[in-house]
């Protein structure tokens, strides 16, 4: 992921707005010093909250889900599969890494019940989610 320096922008402000430290930005871009100049494009490490699980024998959607601690509607939903479809060994589907949660919007939902829902306060889904519209089937991610 790329940002590109505007006037008055910070290390310490891009860095808090991405969520990492300043000290990550910097080795990230080999800085040395705190000059940031307009129109500098900086690298921000973006760790994905997905990764990949390689469907073994035996597998279906319904003992995944459980292996991964989501509901199966969710994994299949995020697969672009539906319930009950046939999946095969080797194929890779992605599935929520370790530490993180991962919840899909629905029609209606708001800042406010999606806190509920998942009993986090509404900056802490505003800090793990930089663009979030609300509109349905949309990620919301947080950390455990």
């Amino acid at each position: 992921m790329q940002y590109i320096v505007k006037t008055g922008d910070t290390l310490q402000g891009i860095a808090d707005y991405y969520g990492i430290t300043v000290l990550q930005l910097k080795e990230y871009n080999n800085i040395t010093d705190d000059d940031l100049e307009e129109g500098m494009i900086l690298n921000i490490p973006y760790e994905s909250p997905l990764e990949y699980y390689t469907v073994k024998e035996g597998d279906d959607l319904y003992s995944i889900a459980n292996k991964v601690q989501i509901p199966v509607e969710f994994l299949a939903k995020l697969n672009g599969l539906k319930v009950g479809e046939y999946i095969y060994p080797k194929q890779e589907l992605l599935v929520p890494k370790k530490g993180y949660k991962i919840y899909l919007t629905s029609k209606g939902d708001s800042i406010n019940t999606i806190s509920n829902k998942l009993g986090l306060g509404i900056n802490d889904i505003i800090n793990n989610n930089k663009e979030l519209y609300l509109i349905e089937d949309q990620l919301v991610i947080y950390r455990k």
